[in-house]
């Protein structure tokens, strides 16, 4: 007996005809783009409104159902990543998955790098990471503390808090233990960036040391490296550095974790020799 399958998305349910005897349904398996098929897809699909929803196995009916990481976009069915679920005009303290609504906390959030930050933050409402996870600094999700990679010298990842906690006051080479540090210690090149301004224990560079850019070690400062001629030190995207043959096109690359190195300065941009020149020598070597 020939059986008909199909699956038609209807506002937030999934509806599928149920075969008008028993006996196995055999029915077209291909499915779109991020849904794969399974024996079990049901009307109750998580969507980004309901992200918990299960279809009880009574309700068990061949079908697609959303890949792993995905789920039913509730305006066109279609099934995007969860990050992109749009936010509900009716809900305005709807948050995305591992994040929750605060009233008051959303102006400063954990990152890997300041698990045991003190901050002295403006109250601002918004969406804040779940306890145990924290807000990734490079994609902006929301991320187990476990993922977080390593700790400080002189720190160990707690198993059970997931923090990084100070274990003793042996220090490396040039380095000295401190009961109250300053959360911004001066480095080989100074960018001027906002610091917390409570203090932490830790190893410090001692007096007439700071931190050096290749391995975070701590040199005299008179060793520090220098930028060439027309350039500057800063942390960029590196993707997006400006060079003679593509100046007068603007990058469209985004989301890339800044890099510490040297850039040109403003009006300056790279030659074929690598060397920061300004931009008029670009249009005259063009002629």
């Amino acid at each position: 007996m020939n059986f008909l399958c199909l699956t038609i998305l209807s506002t937030l349910a999934l509806i599928f005809p149920v075969p008008s005897s028993s006996g196995d349904v055999s029915c077209d398996k291909s499915c779109p783009k991020w849904e794969v098929y399974s024996r079990c897809a049901g009307p109750n699909q998580p969507n980004c409104f309901h992200r918990h929803a299960s279809t009880d196995e009574s309700q068990c009916i061949p079908g697609c159902v959303c890949t792993r990481g995905m789920i039913r976009d509730p305006n066109t069915f279609k099934c995007i990543s969860e990050h992109k679920c749009p936010n509900p005009v009716n809900n305005p303290k709807w948050c995305p998955s591992n994040e929750v609504y605060s009233d008051c906390s959303a102006g400063c959030q954990r990152t890997c790098d300041t698990l045991n930050a003190v901050f002295k933050c403006r109250c601002i409402p918004g969406c804040i990471c779940r306890d145990g996870y924290v807000r990734s600094q490079i994609t902006n999700q929301c991320v187990p503390i476990k993922s977080c990679k390593g700790c400080p010298k002189g720190y160990k990842r707690n198993p059970e808090t997931g923090n990084c906690e100070f274990q003793c006051n042996e220090c490396p080479k040039n380095e000295e233990y401190k009961d109250c540090g300053s959360h911004c210690e001066p480095d080989c090149f100074p960018r001027g960036i906002a610091c917390i301004l409570s203090c932490k224990q830790g190893c410090f560079c001692k007096t007439g040391y700071v931190r050096g850019p290749q391995n975070g070690t701590c040199i005299p400062k008179e060793k520090c490296p220098k930028c060439p001629a027309n350039e500057s030190f800063s942390c960029g995207n590196p993707l997006c550095e400006k060079t003679c043959d593509n100046y007068k096109e603007p990058c469209t690359i985004q989301n890339i974790r800044c890099e510490d190195k040297c850039y040109c300065n403003d009006g300056f941009v790279r030659n074929k020799n690598n060397v920061c020149v300004p931009v008029s020598e670009c249009d005259e070597n063009d002629c």
